[in-house]
């Protein structure tokens, strides 16, 4: 059923919010049958979770401000590496740094120019400098990329997001620090090893499948992002509008991410707050019609800012 309008009673539910339903409720209005409110398992992400990003001090320096690594950036791939890095700048780190191949270097020192940039050889010794990890963007398949992967999340006792490339063949393990992995639905069906259209058909259930198997915070990206946290609720983040359906948006979302995680956020309140940014970001941007993963970026401070 395709509703004009749905009549809920007592209070919002969940399948209103979380696709497909929030696509075929319509209008929603709630019906007062005088109950009294409860704690709910799902809940609903507000604006107001932005409160908690921790702020830079007057005694904070480049360095205590956060500093993310991101890895990523193949020949051919170095636009999205390069949209994390800005994403994680704009969400108020003070310091990043990009491992990429060396010969997709020169390429990054055009594309940000705030960032440092590493050779990917140097990984592990820029990664003792750091304060969160963004895996994956841009990234690359190749086995030998796959192992990096491997490496990084089994040994590097730092926060990362794992994102796009570092997803493939990604296996569950014992992390030694938190991990936020970031698949849209045909990623999180390969994790799962199901169809795309049925993580489509069962989005909440399978992001909660994905955090229990792999023992670590879950967003499943999409207009109702979804972020699962083992043995908790998931909190449901739908503050964006369509225009974020456009290439790179996720490059975005791991940098945001990446630099919340920096600043010692808890790792599923962090994730859900970078979408609530992004999003939030969209509405902020100078253009509805044609954005792109820029535009969200240089709207980052204006969806943050609280004066």
């Amino acid at each position: 059923v395709r509703a004009d309008v749905t009549v809920t009673m007592h209070g919002p539910k969940v399948g209103l919010a979380v696709a497909p339903g929030r696509f075929l409720a319509g209008e929603v209005a709630v019906a007062d049958i005088g109950l009294e409110p409860a704690e709910t398992e799902h809940r609903l992400v507000a604006r107001e979770i932005l409160a908690e990003v921790p702020r830079r001090s007057p005694r904070d320096n480049k360095y205590t401000a956060g500093h993310v690594l991101v890895v990523g950036g193949s020949r051919g791939l170095t636009g999205a590496p390069a949209l994390a890095a800005r994403a994680a700048l704009r969400a108020d780190v003070g310091y990043v740094t990009i491992a990429a191949p060396a010969e997709s270097l020169p390429v990054l020192e055009t594309l940000v120019l705030e960032a440092v940039k590493r050779p990917l050889d140097e990984v592990f010794e820029a990664a003792a400098k750091a304060k969160a990890l963004a895996v994956g963007p841009g990234l690359g398949r190749e086995e030998e990329a796959r192992a990096l992967v491997r490496r990084l999340l089994a040994e590097v006792e730092l926060p990362a997001v794992v994102d796009a490339d570092a997803l493939f063949e990604l296996e569950a393990g014992e992390w030694p620090a938190p991990r936020v992995l970031t698949p849209h639905e045909g990623e999180l069906a390969r994790l799962l090893g199901r169809e795309s259209k049925e993580v489509a058909a069962h989005r909440l259930a399978s992001v909660q499948e994905a955090a229990d198997r792999y023992g670590c915070v879950v967003v499943l990206k999409g207009e109702d992002s979804l972020v699962a946290a083992p043995g908790r609720g998931v909190l449901v983040c739908a503050l964006g509008l369509p225009s974020l359906s456009t290439a790179g948006t996720g490059d975005v979302l791991t940098g945001i991410t990446a630099a919340f995680l920096a600043k010692g956020m808890e790792p599923q309140r962090a994730a859900a707050a970078a979408c609530a940014a992004q999003q939030l970001a969209s509405h902020e941007a100078s253009q509805r019609y044609g954005l792109v993963a820029s535009d969200v970026i240089e709207a980052l401070p204006r969806a943050l800012a609280r004066d």
